[in-house]
């Protein structure tokens, strides 16, 4: 774990997002049913660099590509909402409480003063590592959790 490193998402991490973006657990997870396209995924990670509201990491440990965390933000409320995907060769080895570790420290220096997570009631695994970095239930309807 100490060689995991956490890089701004780039250009260069095009295929490896694709591909995880339509794996099928990753889908289920975020209630993505449908696979994307190239063209879409192209727009999508033009759009995600261009936005101001929008940073992420992708996470890497020994040179191999472990997945991506990233945050929709709004700075002038002092919000994030989190995200996390992890690829599935990696998953139930810690790389997500380390990856949220370190997006929450990250977004804590930034200022962020209030940090969401949106996932779906299904998603035990989430809630798990969710509630265990102190994120509270804060609306079971609209699958909210919020840090306090």
């Amino acid at each position: 774990m100490e060689e995991t490193k956490f890089i701004p998402i780039h250009i260069s991490h095009f295929i490896q997002l694709f591909k995880l973006r339509n794996d099928l657990q990753s889908r289920k997870l975020f209630n993505n049913t449908r696979k994307t396209n190239l063209i879409k995924h192209s727009l999508w990670m033009l759009q995600f660099k261009l936005r101001k509201n929008q940073l992420g990491f992708v996470i890497i440990n020994k040179n191999n590509f472990v997945g991506v965390i990233y945050a929709n933000v709004l700075r002038e409320k002092s919000e994030a909402i989190l995200s996390i995907n992890i690829d599935k060769n990696y998953r139930n080895k810690g790389f997500g409480k380390l990856s949220l570790k370190f997006l929450i420290q990250y977004l804590l220096e930034s200022n962020f003063k209030h940090l969401y997570a949106q996932i779906l009631n299904s998603n035990e695994y989430s809630k798990k590592l969710l509630l265990n970095q102190n994120f509270k239930l804060y609306k079971k309807d609209k699958l909210f959790n919020k840090m306090k």
